[in-house]
This record gives structure tokens, C-alpha cells and sequence, in this order.
């Protein structure tokens, strides 16, 4: 809250300092995620200004595509993280915000094509190896989807398939997961 009244006081002192509006977006952001949501259309506003003041500021995008991501404006959300991987092309966490913005958007060529990215980047976290294991099935491919299931299921250390439905009855949400990026 303090944040946000001294980033207020600064942008009245230079209001088309980009840095000063991501930091005061940014400060909306963190509250809007800590309950007070009401913050997150203030972060959306200042997240844009700031990409219009500073059109390489892809953290901005970035942040801006996470917010549209919880709105459920998933294609909104596309385009920012795409925007932002045009910028920083090698960012696995912007890769894996189109990735799941593109699966629920149901776009699937998207998706599939931003995963090939992500596997050659490196080994693969739990959570984008279900993500893949979505994505495939969603595609129809339900031998990759198999694959990236048990990978999964290994990754988590669950030997058999009634384990890991009771332990991960969160399945498709990956709401918390981008909440958790957002917040890195």
C-alpha cells in the first residue's frame, strides 16, 4: 500500500518515467494477488503505459499476460506473452505463459510448437511435463500424452495412477501455478 502512494508521488513529479509505472503497476499487481483484486485492472492500466512509454519493457508484458491469464481472457494473455518472448526470446517462463495461455485458448498449434520450444531448452519442470501431457492429449496424440503423464506421475514420485488422481485433484488448474510465477 506504501508503495503504491510513494510511486503515485513520484509519477507526479515525472509522469513518462516507463520505470516509475511498472514499479507502481507492479506494486498493484502484488496487492491485487495478495486478495485486493480490485488493484489488478490499476496493474493492467499502469502495465500498459508502461509499454507505451517503453515498448521493450517485457517484463511488463510478461506480468500484463498473467493478469489476463486470471481474468480468463486467455488470447489477450497470448498476445502478451508472445509480445514478451519477441523481446527475450530464450525466457522459458515466458514460453510456458504462451504455452498455457495457448492451451486455453484452444489453440493448439501454438501450444505444441512453444512446448518443442521449451524441451530444447533442458529438462522439464513437473509442472510444464503436465502441461505437455495436456497439450498432447488435447491434440489427440494420446501416446505423447501417455509419455508425458508418466513422467509426470514419476516426477512426483506416485507409483500408480488412483495415487496420483488423489493426490493431485488439481489436475487442470494452473491458476495457482502462474499465481506463483507472478509473484517470483
Amino acid at each position: 500500500q506504501r508503495a503504491t502512494e510513494k510511486f503515485g508521488a513520484a509519477l507526479k513529479l515525472d509522469p513518462r518515467n516507463a520505470s516509475i509505472h511498472f514499479l507502481n503497476a507492479l506494486s498493484y499487481h502484488l496487492l491485487g494477488e495478495q486478495g485486493y483484486e480490485e488493484n489488478l485492472s490499476l496493474a493492467e492500466t499502469g502495465y500498459m503505459v508502461t509499454l507505451s512509454f517503453d515498448s521493450s519493457n517485457y517484463w511488463a508484458s510478461y506480468l500484463l499476460g498473467h493478469i489476463y491469464f486470471k481474468w480468463n481472457r486467455y488470447r489477450q494473455a497470448q498476445d502478451a506473452f508472445a509480445y514478451a518472448l519477441l523481446l527475450e526470446d530464450q525466457n522459458v517462463e515466458f514460453m510456458k505463459g504462451l504455452l498455457k495461455s495457448s492451451y486455453y485458448a484452444q489453440d493448439l498449434d501454438t501450444a505444441l510448437s512453444t512446448l518443442q520450444e521449451i524441451i530444447k531448452t533442458g529438462p522439464l519442470d513437473p509442472d510444464t511435463v503436465r502441461a505437455a501431457s495436456l497439450v498432447h492429449s488435447a491434440a489427440a496424440n494420446s501416446e505423447k500424452a501417455d509419455e508425458y503423464f508418466d513422467q509426470y506421475a514419476v516426477m512426483l514420485e506416485i507409483k500408480s495412477e488412483t495415487d496420483f488422481a488423489a493426490k493431485n485433484d488439481v489436475f487442470l488448474d494452473f491458476v495457482d501455478f502462474i499465481g506463483k510465477i507472478a509473484l517470483q
